[in-house]
């Protein structure tokens, strides 16, 4: 008798640290998942500031380049 209730006992306190370990893993692989599109997210802020970065070092060349051609017409 004592060595089921030994066993009912053991098996419950593993079933209650089997779930206890679900949800921490289960909380830590949301944790990732969020800091992962955070991530994903900060890249595609970097990239978009990048090309809006070159596209203006562009334009200021272009329109360098017309002056200076403007400048030798007039000259």
């Amino acid at each position: 008798m004592r060595k089921k209730k030994l066993w009912i006992v053991l098996t419950i306190v593993v079933l209650v640290a089997g779930t206890g370990t679900g949800i921490i893993y289960s909380q830590q692989a949301k944790a990732q998942e969020e800091s992962r599109i955070e991530a994903q997210k900060a890249k595609e802020a970097a990239d978009m500031l990048e090309k809006q970065t070159a596209e203006k070092e562009t334009k200021a060349k272009n329109a360098v380049a017309a002056l200076i051609l403007m400048t030798k017409k007039y000259y």
